[in-house]
């Protein structure tokens, strides 16, 4: 096993995250880029190998699946991005349209390891922290139906809000940026989704009784909690994605689309306080995913680059109406074009 893991170390790590400079880019600068496809890929890869050590009920074909998933991904990911801007957001869009399948699937996985959930020791440290349970007092405390439905509503829109940042980068043709948004915020899903294989935590909603009437009788509440109950995992609350993903986005979207940044300012704020009132997450659970989001936040920014003329994310000085030309694989056709 161990040589195994040596063997294939570096032929995973150069095959999902190409970090070597392409041969048509003469510049200085080698690009970091990892790729929504490429995150997915790596993701599936890990993911496949949890299962060969946790060895859940019938591992063998969920390895396999994994194994054979992530394989396939990373070669398309290496293909040269399409032409037609169809296919480069139908290409953006696989990862987020697989997370409907991935994260009920680490319900399957963590399975392995039931005896490490901490629901214990969070709850203990909400104690400590908080002199109780804000997943409980809150909605106590403020049993207002307008407010509920306000913060359900907030946490129901969740859904559009990790799609509109790519959407709104994509209609401005900024391809770029669109691309490496979306990345990010892939990255961000499948390392939340990594940490419900390996750190289980319940949900309060799984834990402690619902919220009762008069707050159980709005129309987005029952929408919320039906979502929940169909698509929910035990074991797959910390960190919090919602909050991790719907910061994120936030932060990306303050250095690329201020538009966007201050329409979506109040539903990710409402939707940050939901996730603990609305007793879906514990309050650490919220707060361990916007730190995660800041986090790989900088760290991305960190390894693409400061400056807003880096030739990866090019955003034109010589025009507002200006658009970014479509990016190759690496990145490379604003540095090409520099060099002309």
């Amino acid at each position: 096993m161990v040589m195994a893991a040596r063997f294939a170390g570096p032929f995973v790590f150069i095959f999902f995250v190409d970090m070597t400079e392409n041969p048509d880019c003469h510049g200085a600068q080698a690009m970091v880029y990892l790729s929504a496809e490429r995150s997915l890929a790596i993701y599936l890869f890990l993911a496949g190998a949890s299962v060969a050590i946790l060895r859940p009920e019938s591992w063998a074909p969920l390895m396999m699946g994994h194994t054979i998933t992530a394989v396939a991904i990373g070669w398309v990911a290496r293909c040269p991005s399409p032409t037609s801007s169809m296919m480069t957001g139908f290409r953006g869009c696989v990862p987020f349209l697989l997370f409907a399948v991935l994260y009920p699937m680490t319900g399957r996985i963590n399975i392995g390891v039931t005896t490490w959930i901490l629901d214990g020791p969070i709850e203990q440290l909400e104690e400590m922290l908080f002199g109780g349970q804000p997943s409980l007092y809150l909605s106590e405390r403020l049993p207002s139906l307008m407010l509920s439905e306000f913060l359900h509503g907030c946490y129901f829109i969740y859904y559009l809000l990790i799609i509109g940042l790519g959407v709104t980068l994509a209609a401005q043709h900024r391809y770029r940026e669109m691309s490496f948004c979306v990345g990010t915020v892939c990255t961000c899903i499948f390392i939340c989704l990594l940490c419900y294989i390996w750190l289980p935590v319940t949900s309060p909603l799984y834990l402690y009784p619902h919220i009762g009437p008069p707050l159980a009788n709005g129309f987005f509440y029952g929408i919320t909690h039906t979502v929940a109950g169909h698509g929910g995992v035990v074991g797959g609350a910390f960190p919090s994605s919602h909050a991790a993903v719907s910061f994120l986005n936030l932060l990306l979207a303050y250095r690329w689309a201020k538009g966007l940044f201050f329409i979506t300012l109040t539903p990710t704020v409402g939707l940050l306080f939901p996730t603990v009132y609305c007793r879906y997450h514990f309050a650490l659970d919220t707060i361990v995913g916007m730190l995660v989001a800041v986090c790989l936040y900088v760290l991305s920014i960190r390894l693409v680059g400061k400056d807003s003329a880096n030739p990866y994310i090019t955003i034109s000085h010589e025009t507002h109406s200006a658009r970014s030309p479509r990016p190759d694989s690496y990145g490379c056709e604003g540095r090409r074009a520099q060099h002309r």
